[in-house]
């Protein structure tokens, strides 16, 4: 039996052996994008922060993050807000902002601030939407500048927290830009965008693929290299290719034939306003103007007084196709409202500002 026994030495490695029999962990392979990819991961770094500031009245500003490219099926199943958004190139843009920053944004922005323990409403997620509004403009904005063309992103309601794999095919490749996001010097979480890597040449240019045209350095390094007859049929190439002279145009003074008859008398405007009498005009009562910032619009509800620039008692105007046209007092005429006429313009100026 003693001839069964296994040394220390034996032990260990059987012990190796299974270690390395176990399964490990597949590695996931992450690369980098495209140069003007990269181009664009910066320049919305600082637009995305100054955005949600000017929507939220809140310091917030975007630090760059991750900027990769990876296979659906290796992207992270963190929990989101999530918008599908897509470009008239039929390109599809995931727009995320994780769970933590999407809290901190709603405290600010809900409609039911005092329920912290569900943000994730679909009143909040209503409001939430313009958000990703503003980010998908930053987005569009971007975009166009690199490409030198107007690119439209439009996007979807958020429906509340998903996963980004519920969106990606796994086999596939995506482009994923991550962003950080400081919300009153505080750092609450993160927000980026995911689109597929093959669609990227659809809205943005391919610099690697532009042409490429010999410099006077090279051609001089040519000669320098005994490589003459080259350097003299290049020449002779681009000379060739020139577009031929243009055939001369014959200019020509135009000749106009003598008008004849007609009325030399200009027709006067009143005089013909018969003919449009009997157009459409649409009248509006206007009671008072005031301005709000996004913030106060963002919190009206029902019961919610709006305080107008005008006093009590004081004429309210009356507009034509917009154009201030008279001033009158609100009156009641069986149970519905009439403006009775207290000043109004001449009939010269009300015919000359609707003009």
């Amino acid at each position: 039996m003693s001839d069964h026994l296994l040394s220390q030495s034996e032990i260990d490695a059987l012990v190796k052996a299974g270690a390395k029999k176990g399964k490990s962990p597949a590695k996931q392979e992450v690369r980098p994008p495209a140069e003007v990819v990269k181009k664009l991961f910066t320049a919305l770094e600082p637009k995305l922060g100054e955005a949600l500031g000017l929507l939220t009245a809140n310091r917030a500003v975007t630090f760059a993050a991750e900027c990769y490219v990876k296979k659906g099926a290796e992207v992270d199943d963190k929990r989101y807000v999530i918008s599908l958004g897509s470009t008239e190139e039929q390109v599809e843009v995931l727009i995320f902002v994780d769970e933590q920053a999407a809290s901190s944004i709603l405290k600010k922005i809900s409609e039911e601030p005092e329920r912290t323990e569900e943000y994730f409403t679909a009143s909040n997620m209503e409001v939430f939407g313009k958000v990703i509004e503003v980010l998908a403009d930053e987005f569009s904005a971007q975009t166009s500048d690199l490409a030198e063309r107007h690119i439209s992103l439009s996007v979807a309601l958020p429906k509340g927290l998903s996963s980004l794999q519920e969106f990606l095919d796994s086999k596939a490749e995506y482009v994923v830009l991550k962003y950080n996001l400081e919300w009153n010097e505080d750092e609450v979480g993160m927000l980026g965008f995911v689109m597929k890597n093959d669609d990227v040449p659809l809205i943005l240019p391919d610099e690697d693929q532009q042409e490429t045209v010999s410099s006077i350095d090279d051609l001089i390094e040519d000669s320098n290299n005994g490589q003459d007859e080259d350097i003299f049929a290049h020449l002779m190439n681009e000379l060739s290719s020139e577009e031929e002279p243009a055939e001369e145009v014959v200019v020509k003074p135009v000749q106009f034939g003598n008008l004849k008859g007609g009325s030399k008398q200009p027709v006067k405007g009143e005089d013909n306003l018969e003919i449009i009498l009997d157009l459409p005009v649409m009248v509006t009562v206007e009671l008072g103007r005031t301005k709000k910032s996004l913030e106060e619009i963002l919190n009206l509800k029902p019961g919610s007084v709006v305080e107008l620039d005008r006093l009590a008692g004081e004429p309210v105007d009356v507009l034509a196709n917009g154009v201030l046209i008279a001033k009158g007092e609100v009156v009641v005429i069986d149970e519905t409202f009439g403006v009775k006429i207290t000043e109004i313009a001449s009939r010269k100026q009300r015919i000359n500002r609707i003009k």
